[in-house]
This record gives structure tokens, C-alpha cells and sequence, in this order.
């Protein structure tokens, strides 16, 4: 009995769903930090003159970004306990969010000038 209810459990689509989305809010918040760590060099050495090869830059860095967020997730959702996964994904989490507004902020700001 607890065999099916434990494959019933770890087959159920809401279940899956539900740590899909949980994933894709922790990758979310990985790529906010990684992108305000990348972005925030290049918006103190931009100039008129450079602002295009800075855009090239910063366009590259935000693949690189992706595919670190990408990489940290999937280690997150790999190793350690239960616990301790839980812990780093609200740890992330709680970082990512202002990193996000952060770099929404940033970005608003060179944009206009």
C-alpha cells in the first residue's frame, strides 16, 4: 500500500507541476542575480562613444547568465537533503527578488540617458 501511494505521489502531474514551477521561480531568481552581477560592471563603464560595443558585451554576458542559472538550478535541485535543498531555493529566492528590481531599476536608468 504505502509502494503505490508513494509511486501515485511521485507520478502525479500536480505534483510535477508544481516543482516545475517552483524550479522556474528559483532559475529566475539565479539569472536576476547573475545578470545584476554582469550588468552592474557595464552600466559604470559605458559611454556614448563605447554604448553599442557595450550592448554586444552585455547581450553575450546575459546568454552566459542563462546558462549559469540553468547549471545552479540544476545542482540545487540535485544535492543535499530535502532541507537543505528548501533552504537554498528560499535563500535564493529571497536575493533574487531585489536583485530583479535592482537591475529593472538599472536598466530604466540607462535606457533614458
Amino acid at each position: 500500500m504505502s509502494e503505490e501511494l508513494s509511486t501515485n505521489t511521485k507520478d502525479n502531474i500536480f505534483t510535477r507541476f508544481g516543482l516545475g514551477v517552483i524550479s522556474f521561480i528559483v532559475g529566475l531568481s539565479a539569472f536576476s542575480i547573475m545578470k545584476l552581477l554582469f550588468i552592474l560592471p557595464i552600466n559604470f563603464i559605458v559611454t556614448l562613444e563605447n554604448k553599442e560595443l557595450m550592448e554586444s558585451v552585455s547581450a553575450i554576458l546575459i546568454i552566459v547568465a542563462i546558462y549559469l542559472a540553468v547549471k545552479f538550478t540544476k545542482k540545487l535541485n540535485r544535492t543535499g537533503t530535502r532541507k537543505s535543498r528548501n533552504i537554498k531555493r528560499i535563500i535564493t529566492v529571497v536575493i533574487g527578488i531585489p536583485c530583479m528590481l535592482i537591475t529593472t531599476f538599472l536598466l530604466a536608468v540607462s535606457e533614458s540617458l
